[in-house]
């Protein structure tokens, strides 16, 4: 028989032994379809620079999702060849060639990925059209794309795929014929050591993390120094993962089993002791699996806060239900009184904003510059936020109270990312120089034409009018109105315009600025949403195989086990324990790693992203419970022989 039917004919045997890890990758390779598509697809092209930047998206989520596939790829052929060894060692019983076996594990391989290949694109084919509407409709408003058939994007994903497949196959050959046969006969009777204690190796690990979220924690927002060292930070915290897992998860492990009081509760010595006993072997799947967790909930958080940040765009760029700049009176009695005769909207607040423009020194050295500021004072901020009723106020107000050395910065509410120091920074206004308090995005002008591109320097009262004197400085003043239901405003607006001289560079109003509103991070929230489920999936089918694998390797330990007398109940907490120990670890750890992520990004956006955190921390974390109920009645059955 040829080697392609003999190969044919063990996937088809062994359909029930792959359908789990073709369901997986088949799910994969349908969206990795759809984010090569984005770089080819013309509607992408014709349209604006919002969706344009999904463009770059993509190609950032494809090269992840490469490297994502290759490790679940691998970490799945190694589960598959030790359920075989078996079946390989009676091969060679046989007197079947190494070589001839090695071609048809090789070949079978590729026919799994193939099937899987191919069932993803014609998955990934069909759905395109919806994952661009939902796309299209994340980006920016009435975006409609056809459906289009991307030739490139499909030998993009063959080309892709298909090279994994043959660096797999001749992986599982080499594996073949390195295999001896009494090696493979005595695999399952093979007795774990118990794994060497490395406490300079486990110190170093606990270092190499803790300097990592020093970097990340303690060096926010501190502008380009803060940035450059992200590589620094990711590879700390890779190898020091690496390393406590290698060297002092085994002190912690023989620490839980020699406490009895512990260890002896709950069927958890069995559970301990065979994670201890297989740690050798077990760490760099632990460490993988770790820093997949923190990726997959990175790039959560990271979707969900910029989700939350567009959110809050319309509130910084259009706090207001109206404000315009004007000096008239005459003006502000008009527009009191077109506004009263209104019968659906009245006034529930009223302000205004003095301030001053001037030229302002920035930074120290090299990175000095020039730049033309807003002057206020910290009065007319704290009146701001009192009439917007702004959530925490006194906690904002208490971090920006400026002195008579320091001062705050409020970022312009049309930036985004900023490198601006948190704080610390230099400033210099004609005589005076200050330090940087803090850096805040809070409501202040808005997207007014003229005004909203300024970033505002916040000085003490007292030295707001020294300033104003000394710089001889023009004040300004700006008229802050909030109006109910300021949604449905637009046409009472657009009577207000007629009264204001130059509105169209003196005025900004909500109405107009919530029927405009462009989703500027919808393709990045969209498409990171879909590479964190990619990510959780990857996370949840690895731990999946890990412990398949050691179920079947505690088949005869839970059968001796049963005949001496413990209960079904008793195997199962021992199993929860168990896979609890497999699971809890990782996701704990990598949500540290994670919460240390996320504040580069909230240093460099000067927002705090709490409840995408807790968002993202409580989704994941419910994701794995159901997995863990699933994979412990898989594991029950595998220990108990049932079907």
């Amino acid at each position: 028989m040829r080697t392609y039917k003999v190969a044919w004919l063990l996937f088809k045997n062994n359909i029930k032994l792959y359908k789990f890890y073709m369901m997986v990758l088949t799910f994969i390779i349908a969206i990795y379809y759809n984010f090569l598509a984005i770089a080819y697809n013309p509607y992408v092209a014709a349209i604006t620079s919002s969706i344009e930047s999904a463009r770059t998206a993509s190609v950032m989520c494809s090269g992840v999702l490469f490297v994502v596939l290759l490790f679940f790829m691998l970490h799945a052929t190694n589960f598959f060849y030790k359920q075989r060894y078996k079946e390989i060692a009676t091969y060679m019983l046989m007197g079947i060639k190494k070589n001839q076996i090695a071609r048809v594990i090789a070949l079978e391989s590729i026919i799994v990925g193939g099937v899987s290949l191919l069932a993803g694109g014609m998955i990934g084919l069909v759905f395109s059209k919806l994952f661009f509407m939902i796309l299209g409709s994340r980006s920016i408003l009435n975006t409609h794309f056809e459906f289009y058939f991307s030739i490139e994007a499909v030998e993009a994903l063959i080309v892709l795929i298909g090279s994994i497949l043959v660096l797999l196959a001749f992986r599982n050959s080499a594996l073949v014929k390195r295999s001896k046969l009494i090696t493979l006969l005595n695999a399952s009777k093979k007795e774990e050591s118990e794994p060497k204690q490395k406490v300079i190796r486990g110190l170093l690990g606990v270092i190499g993390i803790g300097w990592g979220y020093y970097l990340a924690i303690g060096l926010k927002g501190t502008g380009e120094e803060g940035v450059s060292l992200w590589v620094p930070i990711l590879l700390l915290v890779c190898v020091g993962t690496y390393l406590v897992y290698s060297g002092f998860f085994s002190l912690i492990l023989k620490w839980c089993i020699a406490n009895k009081k512990f260890s002896y509760k709950r069927g958890r010595l069995i559970s301990l002791s065979n994670t201890f006993f297989r740690l050798g072997s077990n760490y760099r799947s632990y460490a993988a699996t770790t820093i997949l967790c923190a990726a997959t909930l990175t790039c959560l958080m990271l979707s969900l806060s910029l989700k939350q940040f567009d959110e809050q765009r319309v509130t910084l760029e259009a706090p207001y239900s109206l404000s315009y700049l004007n000096e008239e009176p005459s003006v502000d009695e008009k527009v009191e009184a077109k506004i009263k005769e209104s019968t659906k909207h009245q006034i529930i607040g009223k302000s205004q904003i003095h301030f001053f423009k001037a030229k302002v020194q920035v930074g120290a050295g090299e990175r000095k510059r020039e730049d033309e500021m807003l002057i206020t004072s910290y009065s007319e901020i704290e009146a701001n936020l009192e009439m917007l009723k702004y959530p925490h106020r006194e906690r904002i107000l208490k971090r920006m109270k400026p002195s008579q050395e320091k001062v705050s910065e409020i970022k312009h509410a049309t930036v985004a990312f900023s490198l601006q120091k948190q704080s610390g920074e230099k400033y210099q206004v004609g005589a005076h120089e200050y330090t940087g308090k803090t850096v805040e995005k809070i409501p202040f002008l808005g997207a007014m034409p003229e005004l909203g591109g300024f970033d505002t320097l916040v000085v003490t009262n007292e030295e707001y009018r020294q300033l104003l004197e000394e710089l001889e400085g023009e004040e300004q003043c700006v008229h802050h109105i909030n109006l109910t239901h300021q949604e449905e405003s637009l046409d009472l607006m657009n009577s207000i315009i007629r009264i204001i001289p130059n509105y169209q560079t003196v005025l900004n109003c909500y109405a107009m600025q919530y029927k405009t509103k462009y989703y500027l991070f919808g393709a990045f929230y969209f498409l990171g949403f879909i590479l964190s489920i990619i990510f959780m999936v990857t996370v949840f089918s690895t731990i999946y195989f890990k412990c398949m694998s050691e179920a079947y390797s505690d088949q005869k330990q839970y059968a001796i086990l049963k005949k001496m007398g413990m209960s079904k109940e008793t195997i199962k907490r021992s199993i929860n324990s168990q896979l609890m120990t497999a699971m809890v670890l990782p996701i704990l750890l990598g949500i540290l790693h994670s919460l240390a992520a996320i504040c580069i990004l909230e240093g460099c956006m000067h927002m705090n992203f709490l409840k995408s955190k807790v968002e993202a921390i409580s989704i994941v974390a419910g994701c794995m419970i159901l997995g863990l109920i699933m994979m412990s009645q898989k594991y029950m059955q595998m220990v108990t022989n049932k079907e």
